[in-house]
């Protein structure tokens, strides 16, 4: 099993991570911004955080997707496994678009 970084703290067998960890912090502290700026512009609050939270559910499935389409010879032949996102998926979307974007934009 794959996990990012070193592990902080266990809750019960389940390990918490410095990736998952920072991710976590920074997504309430940015929901925490949203909630405070549409208050002070007049814009009803629950609006933002809701279009924020689908923005977070968004963006994790698209590295996923992202990290499937990159393997996708051994997702094709392990379909079942194209839904276990705990294995890879966020951390590694960084290092396949680095590593696209500078073989096919180098040109």
């Amino acid at each position: 099993m794959w996990f990012p970084g070193p592990v902080l703290f266990r809750i019960g067998p389940i390990p918490i991570n410095t990736l998952g960890a920072s991710v976590a912090l920074a997504t309430l502290f940015g929901l925490w911004l949203i909630n405070r700026e549409a208050k002070r512009q007049g814009i009803q609050a629950d609006y933002m955080v809701e279009f924020a939270i689908y923005c977070v559910l968004g963006g994790v499935l698209g590295a996923r997707l992202w990290f499937v389409l990159f393997k996708w010879p051994y997702y094709a032949a392990h379909p079942a496994e194209i839904f276990m996102v705990w294995d890879g998926g966020t951390g590694n979307t960084r290092w396949h678009s680095r590593r696209y974007f500078s073989r096919n934009l180098a040109r």
